[in-house]
């Protein structure tokens, strides 16, 4: 899957936390953050810092791997 905006890994991360039956409040006290930090990630993804960005991903347990957009020669 290739995700352009932040909005696109909220969805992303929302999924993953719906299909592992995680609620907000959940991942929220495995990162170590209020839920309403998760909330916001999740309906407004632009604001967040990127150490909560990492620790929710982690939480979730979704991977993320950079890739370029083009090959190198």
């Amino acid at each position: 899957m290739i995700i352009h905006t932040p909005e696109e890994l909220a969805l992303v991360l929302k999924s993953h936390r719906k299909l592992r039956k995680l609620s907000q409040v959940q991942v929220a006290e495995k990162v170590g953050v209020r839920q309403t930090t998760v909330s916001a990630f999740e309906n407004k993804p632009g604001s967040t810092q990127i150490e909560t960005l990492f620790a929710l991903l982690n939480a979730a347990n979704v991977k993320w791997t950079p890739e370029s957009r083009q090959k190198m020669n």
